[in-house]
């Protein structure tokens, strides 16, 4: 039996110039070319996966997430030629508060082609619009710069800074509180 994780419903969104699609345990290897590098891994206080079955786990985790309901994963793979080059997730998904958080990492060499702000519209409008969510948060490290442009271009707002919550590589370190209302984004996709 072929281990996918993917039902009927799990949806596929497009844009321009990607389509994401429920992640499947075959992502593993396209996941591990970014899972296992350092510089990628760093911008959000992870060590940087040794082997390729740390990052089956990695997706396998992520499956029985969407099974369970608690999260939805995609993979963001190019529109011309189906190349996975990143993920991007709703988890923590809260069906009585109708909250979600968003995750997201892409693989360097498509950093600063505005991709992910890209990504994470057709996963916000899905958010909103399909599963009624009210809020979406976002926690990305304060060192983080990238990711910060990335929610405040899509309208986020920056709602505190949560001290030393988060311990890597012998630290502490900052994590930076984002978050985003139904009707910020209605209001911010209608402009």
């Amino acid at each position: 039996m072929q281990e996918t994780g993917s039902t009927p419903a799990d949806p596929v969104l497009g844009t321009p110039r990607l389509v994401l699609r429920p992640m499947i345990l075959e992502d593993s290897v396209p996941m591990h070319v970014l899972r296992s590098d350092p510089e990628a891994t760093r911008c959000y206080g992870q060590d940087p996966h040794a082997d390729l079955e740390r990052t089956r786990d990695w997706v396998r985790a992520a499956l029985e997430g969407r099974r369970m309901g608690s999260s939805i994963t995609w993979a963001i793979t190019l529109r011309q030629d189906g190349q996975v080059i990143g993920e991007c997730c709703l988890w923590n998904i809260d069906g009585d508060s109708k909250r979600a958080e968003l995750g997201y990492e892409l693989l360097r060499i498509h950093w600063k082609r505005g991709l992910m702000a890209e990504a994470l519209t057709a996963v916000l409008d899905h958010g909103f619009d399909e599963m009624g969510l009210g809020r979406v948060e976002a926690n990305p490290l304060s060192t983080n710069i990238a990711s910060r442009k990335v929610l405040l271009g899509l309208g986020f707002r920056h709602e505190g800074t949560l001290r030393r919550r988060h311990f890597f590589r012998g630290e502490y370190h900052d994590e930076d509180c984002y978050g985003l209302l139904r009707e910020e984004w209605a209001t911010r996709s209608k402009i």
